[in-house]
């Protein structure tokens, strides 16, 4: 009896549900750009940092990647506040003439607010 009910119950439902016409469902959910495509700028920026010279690439990774004030860096790096800006002026420069005609996104200037 309750499975009779339950079939019965199921069976009005479905039959109360619209019809989806085609392509409903397309139109239902939105679209989502593929994850791959970051990936692959991500991958090809990463490799561009890594043909910097050293002290470079420290000051990029430590600047952008791990969010440090020009100087925390300089106190890392023992140098001063000057040496770290010169060496993201150049860095920056260097990624910009390489990587910005490969890249959907502009290489961020050398401007920024140290906190």
């Amino acid at each position: 009896m309750v499975l009779n009910e339950f079939l019965s119950w199921h069976r009005r439902v479905a039959r109360r549900a619209l019809p989806m016409r085609a392509g409903a469902l397309a139109d239902a959910v939105a679209p989502v750009d593929d994850p791959a495509d970051e990936v692959v700028e991500r991958d090809a920026l990463i490799a561009l940092i890594a043909t910097l010279p050293p002290r470079q690439r420290a000051v990029v990774a430590l600047r952008y990647y791990e969010d440090c004030s020009d100087a925390e860096i300089a106190e890392l790096l023992g140098c001063r506040v000057a040496t770290v800006r010169s060496h993201a002026a150049r860095a920056l420069a260097t990624l910009r003439s390489t990587a910005e005609p490969a890249l959907d996104h502009p290489i961020p200037t050398g401007e920024r607010h140290d906190h």
